[in-house]
């Protein structure tokens, strides 16, 4: 089976050209437990250039599901393919992943 990657190379992605946004700007706490964004841009933030897309989606799934450090180097390539089979059968506008 084709492992799917969301990381991206050789490529530049751009702001679009009609955005009122001035800058980039931290996500928003919502409550004390941390969202999906947040992590996502802490680890973005605090290792600049470090991680492939694919690594902090899967660091982010991981930590929020409480897999082990044993259990995410032993499986890392398992549990990708399974959270890539759940992304492909779910509805990101009707349902939320956790």
């Amino acid at each position: 089976m084709k492992i799917h990657t969301t990381n991206y190379f050789d490529t530049f992605i751009e702001v679009a050209a009609d955005t009122k946004a001035v800058c980039g700007t931290k996500p928003l706490s919502k409550s004390d437990k941390k969202t999906v964004a947040e992590m996502q841009y802490e680890l973005i933030a605090t290792y600049p250039y470090q991680y492939t897309s694919d690594d902090v989606i899967f660091r982010v799934f991981a930590d929020r599901n409480n897999v082990t450090k044993a259990e995410y180097e032993q499986n890392r390539e398992l549990l990708q393919r399974l959270l890539f089979r759940y992304f492909r059968r779910q509805s990101f506008s009707a349902r939320r992943l956790f």
